[in-house]
């Protein structure tokens, strides 16, 4: 049966019931974080789900991880529930609850006919602030597009061998730095620092005379406030593009211990658009698709 929920969500919205994502927000700016899952123009509380014991079960119940300002503690419980049951059971079973409790059909209607606990727990989205929902203390950054690292390396290494071999035969990686992610919408402020001398001229100080950015699936320097589950992500599943390489004369395979049962991606679109100091409309400067990437996410 398909999910209906009682907190109606605009048609255009892209956070109905088959899409709640989670997130932490404030209601005020110096007040501890709270978690939420996302629905239509409303966050709803976790904190307060769990405090009238929603929810139940031998892991949730003394975790007390939707207590917590961050979303660490939750995504932890994946260990205890490796042992006797699969991978993905306590995500399952608390999106499982999210989504019974804000069902209009709900064989359990606690939400939907509680109005001391719906107004407790459901917020208006226009009145909280979404601030990083986990805690990041390392990330590692991904060299998955082939258009990327080929541009890159015509930077670097010239248009001859722009791309290393060994490039197309396995995911490569660089460190990121955790200290310089902020939550999408703060605005970034140029940089200054000392710049390289010109001619018999001393080095100047002063800011950045040029200013790099990506469009980047997951990480950046900043990241959407909301994350969104792999099984919402699930009607944009394809399949993953042919690994065909620009530059070595040949198609790659991964070696075995790299190789997929299962090479999916997801067909959805990115844009990055621009809006320069001073003017009302914003233009639209590269646009990509996560199906392009040369690595599947799985």
């Amino acid at each position: 049966m398909a999910l209906n929920s009682f907190i109606q969500a605009h048609p255009d919205s892209h956070i109905p019931i088959q899409n709640l994502p989670y997130g932490a927000f404030k209601l005020i700016p110096n007040a501890p974080a709270r978690l939420t899952v996302a629905i239509g123009d409303y966050v709803l509380d976790l904190s307060e789900i769990d405090r009238v014991g929603l929810f139940n079960g031998p892991i949730l119940t003394s975790s007390f991880c939707f207590l917590q300002p961050t979303l660490n503690k939750f995504l932890a419980l994946e260990a205890a529930c490796l042992e006797g049951s699969s991978f993905y059971t306590s995500k399952a079973i608390v999106m499982g609850k999210i989504e019974h409790y804000l069902d209009y059909a709900a064989t359990e209607p606690i939400l939907r006919d509680n109005v001391d606990l719906r107004q407790k727990s459901l917020v208006t989205m226009s009145k909280v602030e979404m601030v990083l929902p986990i805690e990041i203390g390392d990330y590692t950054d991904f060299f998955s597009s082939m258009h990327h690292a080929k541009n890159c390396g015509t930077i670097f290494h010239g248009p001859q061998n722009p791309i290393p071999q060994n490039w197309f035969y396995l995911p490569i990686a660089y460190h990121g730095r955790a200290s310089s992610i902020f939550i999408s919408g703060t605005n970034i402020i140029r940089p200054r620092g000392q710049g390289y001398p010109t001619g018999d001229s001393p080095p100047y100080f002063g800011p950045s005379l040029k200013l790099d950015f990506e469009l980047e699936m997951v990480y950046d320097m900043s990241i959407s406030p909301r994350i969104v589950t792999l099984d919402a992500l699930e009607p944009f599943a394809s399949d993953a593009s042919k690994q065909e390489s620009i530059s070595i004369g040949c198609d790659p395979h991964s070696l075995p211990y790299l190789a997929e049962k299962i090479s999916k991606n997801y067909d959805f679109a990115f844009e990055v658009q621009i809006k320069p100091s001073g003017q009302n409309d914003s233009s639209v400067v590269t646009r990509s698709n996560c199906s392009y990437s040369f690595e599947s996410v799985f």
